[in-house]
């Protein structure tokens, strides 16, 4: 009887733990995925935008994995309206992003500027990097895009009058997009290449770009990329100003100048060091040439018997020795079988003063 009424008591535990969990369940749905989270924040910031920069925020990619279709429309909506709004400008920069030719074309026809040089406050809204502005054509935009069209893209600004020389900062800060493609090329995904660097250079001094100093030492620099590279190069030296030329003359000169200085230097430090060396060797040797100097000689090998003597004569090269006792280096008490005193002639240079 008390192990029915245990078993009762248990079975009634369970069903009560079971029917508490899954009311659990239901008073708490799953809360959303960190992505989710993300998203409904990127379609908050669409849905509020003001201007173009804001509102590129609507036309993320991969949106319709985490919006439902209402918000996906919602987000089409907003940045349509704010794209008619802005203007040709912005629609030859969204043409660009999209390697659209035929929407380039149109916004050219509508007017927009070519040479319109963007901020990336305008570009991105209150995305961009604060403190750090950047800024940009459309054809460097154009440049830069991984797109199998870019160069196509890219005749087609130049031959609407886009600046192939525009650039930003100066000296080892300059950007212009001449000097940003050495070296740069597309690729397949096999590693092939579909363009090349140097063919974006060649467009640009065919429309008349104008080498600066720095732009010429980096064609020069890139004379290794490939068999294009020299015809850029000799291309740079063809079209650039005499100023540009006479700059890089005298930087040449001043790089071999220094590379010069750098030899003298190591040449120089090659020579005192050696000087040192004869002097030690020197002193050594005059410390030898010296009657009643005691001085010793060690034999080096497995043996590393040392032996003393004193200086009894001075020749002109030569040192006459008495030999007066020998030991193990590393055993000073021990001498060596069949050691015997004796006299020699011998180079001092062989010999050194025993400390």
């Amino acid at each position: 009887m008390v192990r029915i009424f245990a078993l009762v008591i248990v079975v009634a535990f369970i069903s009560g733990c079971s029917s508490v969990r899954q009311e659990s369940m239901q008073e708490k749905p799953n809360s959303p995925s960190p992505e989710q989270v993300k998203w409904d924040g990127y379609f908050q910031k669409c849905m509020s935008a003001k201007n173009f920069g804001d509102a590129s925020i609507c036309r993320r990619y991969e949106r319709e994995k985490y919006l439902s279709e209402e918000q996906v429309s919602q987000a089409e909506a907003q940045w349509e309206k704010i794209f008619q709004a802005s203007g040709p400008d912005f629609h030859l920069y969204t043409a660009i992003t999209s390697a659209d030719l035929e929407g380039m074309q149109e916004a050219i026809k509508a007017g927009a500027n070519v040479n319109r040089i963007f901020s990336s406050t305008e570009l991105f809204g209150s995305r961009a990097e604060s403190g750090k502005e950047r800024f940009t054509t459309p054809l460097a935009e154009a440049s830069s895009r991984s797109s199998r069209k870019k160069l196509e893209m890219m005749e087609l600004l130049l031959e609407n009058g886009a600046n192939p020389s525009w650039r930003r900062g100066r000296g080892s800060y300059e950007f212009d997009i001449f000097t940003d493609s050495l070296g740069r090329s597309l690729q397949n995904a096999d590693g092939t290449t579909i363009i090349h660097g140097e063919d974006v250079g060649l467009l640009l001094l065919e429309y008349g770009y104008e080498p600066t100093l720095f732009s010429a030492k980096r064609a020069k620099s890139n004379l290794g990329s490939g068999p294009k590279a020299k015809k850029v190069y000799e291309e740079v030296m063809r079209v650039a100003g005499p100023g540009v030329l006479a700059a890089l003359s005298k930087d040449e000169h001043n790089v071999r100048r220094q590379t010069q200085s750098r030899i003298e230097n190591v040449e120089r430090a090659r020579n005192d060091l050696q000087a040192q060396i004869a002097s030690i060797r020197q002193k050594k040797i005059d410390g030898v040439r010296e009657i009643g100097a005691r001085i010793c000689r060690v034999e080096e090998g497995r043996s590393g018997v040392v032996y003393v003597g004193y200086v009894e004569r001075i020749a002109e090269s030569k040192v006459q020795i008495r030999v007066a006792n020998s030991y193990f280096k590393d055993a000073t008490y021990s001498r060596p079988a069949g050691f015997e005193p004796s006299i020699i002639w011998d180079y001092p240079a062989n010999w050194q003063r025993c400390e």
